[in-house]
């Protein structure tokens, strides 16, 4: 092999190379932030009992955005949620995070009814449907969960943090050691909301 023949072979291995760095680094697809999530990446937990269709905690889709003043909690599973859930349990929770710190929880349940709660657990401020305080709506069309607030009305409601969201799918709800699914999303680092200046 002459000279101009090793350094053809040394590019494409550099190439090859960096190639292979790039994708390791970001994952091989999607930005970190992306709300986008993968398919099929539910974890069963041990137990009994456990959930038949998992996928209803499957997240494929989460977002935190702005719309008209109201900040709009959206998640998307990858089944239709029916209207009864029967002796399931399914649960959403975005952890609110400000300067690495969990600040907030806003959460919603389909136990009895559509249910959502905004809690604070550093000073205990808690809004709530259960008891019509939660100055927001909480709405689901097919397979997608939609919360919307108010912030304006929840004392100390950031307007800029990071958020993870989780779902959990009771196979039992009540019963202690039932079994569950569970996804998150974003799966690499955090949603933001709106942060980048």
């Amino acid at each position: 092999m002459n000279r101009k023949q090793l350094l053809i072979v040394f590019v494409i291995v550099a190439i090859v190379l960096a190639v292979i760095i790039v994708l390791l680094a970001t994952g091989g697809s999607t930005p970190e932030n992306s709300t986008e999530d993968a398919r099929d990446d539910v974890v069963i937990s041990e137990g009994d009992n456990p959930p038949e269709d998992p996928s209803l905690a499957d997240i494929v889709d989460a977002s935190v955005t702005d719309e008209g003043g109201q900040i709009v909690f959206e998640a998307t599973v990858a089944t239709e949620i029916p209207d009864d859930l029967g002796s399931l349990g399914l649960d959403w929770k975005w952890e609110l995070y400000e300067g690495g710190a969990t600040t907030w929880i806003v959460s919603a349940n389909l136990d009895v009814g559509e249910n959502a709660t905004v809690f604070s657990p550093s000073s205990g401020t808690s809004y709530s449907t259960i008891d019509d305080r939660l100055p927001g709506e909480i709405t689901i069309e097919g397979a997608t969960l939609r919360l919307a607030l108010d912030t304006t009305e929840i004392d100390g409601f950031p307007s800029d943090f990071t958020w993870k969201l989780t779902t959990k799918l009771d196979g039992a709800k009540g019963e202690a050691g039932s079994a569950t699914a569970d996804d998150f999303a974003p799966d690499r680092g955090f949603g933001e909301f709106p942060l980048p200046d």
